[in-house]
C-alpha cells in the first residue's frame, strides 16, 4: 500500500506543479513552462516506472511496458469505443445542442493523432490501470478499486479547469468528478472483462478522449449521469470478478 501511495504522490506531483505554475503565471509565458505542462502528462507513466523498478528492477519495468503489445481480439475493445462516445452523443442531444457532434474537420484528425490515441495509451494507463488498479486489486475488490482510481484519475485533471484558456463553468466541477470516477469503474471492468488486458483500458481512454472532441458544456451532467448509469449496471459483474479467495479471477498479464 505504502508504494501505491508513493506512485500517486510521484504522478501528482509532477502534474500539479506544472500545471499550476502555468496558472499562477496566468498561461503559456515561456517555453520552460510548455516544457513543463507537456511533462505534466506523462507523470503517470514516470511514476510506474519508477515505483516499478524500486519493486522489481528493469525485469518489472520490462514486464510493466510488455502490457501494452498484448493485443488480443476481445469484443471488449469495441465495448470499450462505444460506451463513451455513444454516452457523449447522447448528452448532446439531450442538452439540445443541434451542431455538429464532431467539432474537427477530417483533416484535423491527425494533428489530433498524438492527443487523442498516443497519449492517454503512453503516457497515462501504464501508471493507472498498468500499475496502480492491479495492486488495489490486491486489497480491495475490482468495484472499489476502480472507484479509487477513478476518483484519484479525476483529482489528478482538476487544475485543469483552472487555466486561463480553459473557460468550462466551475459549477460543473460536481458532474465533471462524477464522470471521471464512473469512467474509472468503466475502465476497471474492461481491464477485468478482457481477461486484465492493459490495451482494453487502452481503447475506453482512447474512446473517452474521441467523446471530449465533441464536448459542449451544457451536455456534462447529461455525460456524468450516463457514465455513471453505466458504471451502476457493471458494478455487479465487476463484483463478480472476484473469488471468495480474494484475489481477481482472471489470471495478470505478465509477458
Amino acid at each position: 500500500m505504502r508504494r501505491i501511495v508513493i506512485f500517486y504522490l510521484i504522478a501528482f506531483g509532477i502534474t500539479w506543479a506544472g500545471e499550476f505554475a502555468v496558472i499562477l503565471s496566468g498561461g503559456f509565458k515561456s517555453a520552460s513552462l510548455i516544457v513543463l505542462y507537456s511533462l505534466a502528462f506523462t507523470s503517470p507513466t514516470i511514476a510506474a516506472i519508477a515505483v516499478t523498478h524500486w519493486e522489481g528492477g528493469s525485469p518489472a519495468v520490462r514486464r510493466l511496458l510488455r502490457q501494452a503489445l498484448f493485443w488480443r481480439w476481445t469484443p471488449i475493445y469495441l465495448i470499450a469505443l462505444t460506451i463513451p462516445n455513444g454516452i457523449r452523443l447522447v448528452a448532446l442531444y439531450l442538452s439540445g445542442w443541434r451542431g455538429p457532434w464532431w467539432s474537427l474537420a477530417p483533416a484535423d484528425v491527425f494533428g489530433y493523432f498524438p492527443l487523442l490515441f498516443l497519449a492517454p495509451m503512453i503516457f497515462e494507463e501504464f501508471g493507472w490501470r498498468g500499475y496502480a488498479l492491479p495492486r488495489l486489486q490486491e486489497r480491495w475488490n475490482p468495484l472499489l478499486a476502480g472507484l479509487i482510481t477513478g476518483l484519484l484519475w479525476a483529482l489528478w485533471h482538476l487544475p485543469i479547469w483552472f487555466l486561463p484558456a480553459n473557460s468550462a463553468p466551475h459549477g460543473l466541477l460536481p458532474f465533471y468528478f462524477l464522470w471521471q470516477t464512473a469512467a474509472g469503474v468503466v475502465s476497471a471492468w474492461a481491464y477485468n472483462a478482457s481477461g486484465r488486458l492493459l490495451t482494453a483500458a487502452m481503447v475506453f481512454h482512447v474512446g473517452l478522449n474521441l467523446g471530449l472532441v465533441a464536448t459542449v458544456p451544457a451536455s456534462l451532467p447529461y455525460a456524468a449521469i450516463g457514465m455513471a448509469a453505466v458504471a451502476a449496471l457493471l458494478a455487479r459483474p465487476l463484483s463478480r470478478a472476484w473469488t471468495r479467495g480474494g484475489q481477481p479471477s482472471a489470471p495478470a498479464v505478465e509477458g
